[in-house]
């Protein structure tokens, strides 16, 4: 089975990918990892515990603490029981953490077969990171490779989910920080008209094809979510209409939208996103 599923709002991704404590040799010149060197295990809100290195010796798994731009990492995970544990390759999840909260980055959408670790048997995932803005729009097509574009400096978070037959399920979490500078999406290359205060784009999608969508400056408004530059530069219907607010600017016009963006769609009410500081009111007709 290798169904795709668009899981952004049902807060899973397949049936997981890691499952249990993390500890060994990073990759790369990353030094031996222990439970004393994994700060601030994030506590993800839902149902499922999550576990870091040390906390739990069901499983062992080596990993980077720190990685830097285009840097080739890998994490390996080793089940440690005597029992089979079921998961998802494909279904490697990775958040940043900022302010306390966890942003997903990616990925969205993923197959979802089952997988199966049997006892003493390994798993390993490898690739890199970069901060290269271009070709961001990344979807799990190998269970080995593992690779983001599009992320700036600071502290991630790498994790997955999966379960034994006689047991819940459980996260594990693999913190690292991302030596980078900070991320400053710029918009794509687009054909673009100013009829007054509005800004109107062509996201180049055919004329009469996809659908307009149109951002507004909402003031004070409360919003429906925080969006990190990680995220947007994602989502060309944030990207191509949020950083192109400047001064005398009040309405961004998207026409021929043919892609997607975190809840903006024709069916749903408007979407107000907090950005650096400030909200935006986005629809789609």
């Amino acid at each position: 089975m290798r169904r795709r599923a668009l899981l952004a709002s049902l807060g899973v991704v397949g049936a997981g990918c890691l499952g249990g404590p993390l500890s060994g040799d990073g990759a790369g010149t990353t030094n031996p990892t222990t439970a004393g060197d994994i700060p601030d295990c994030p506590n993800f809100d839902d149902e499922r515990p999550t576990v870091c290195a040390g906390t739990d010796d069901r499983f062992s798994l080596s990993g980077p603490t720190t990685v830097e731009p285009g840097e080739h990492v890998s994490f390996v995970m080793t089940n440690e029981t005597d029992a089979r544990f079921s998961t998802n390759f494909y279904g490697y999840r990775l958040h940043k953490l900022v302010d306390g909260e966890e942003y997903l980055i990616g990925p969205w959408v993923v197959p979802e077969p089952l997988y199966h670790l049997d006892s003493g048997a390994s798993h390993e995932w490898s690739g890199n990171f970069s901060t290269s803005t271009t070709d961001v729009e990344h979807s799990p097509e190998e269970t080995e490779r593992a690779w983001f574009n599009g992320l700036g400096g600071g502290r991630y978070v790498w994790t997955g989910t999966g379960w034994f037959d006689d047991d819940g399920q459980v996260r594990v979490a693999w913190p690292f920080e991302f030596d980078a500078e900070p991320l400053s999406p710029e918009p794509r290359e687009l054909s673009t008209e100013r009829e007054g205060s509005t800004l109107i784009v062509d996201a180049g999608g055919g004329t009469g094809n996809g659908a307009t969508v149109t951002a507004r400056r909402a003031g004070d408004a409360a919003s429906d979510r925080r969006v990190i530059p990680e995220q947007l530069v994602r989502f060309p219907r944030l990207r191509n209409t949020i950083p192109r607010f400047e001064d005398g600017i009040e309405e961004v016009e998207l026409r021929n939208s043919t892609s997607w963006g975190l809840g903006v769609r024709r069916s749903n009410s408007p979407v107000v996103v907090a950005y650096q500081g400030a909200s935006y009111e986005l629809t789609a007709r």
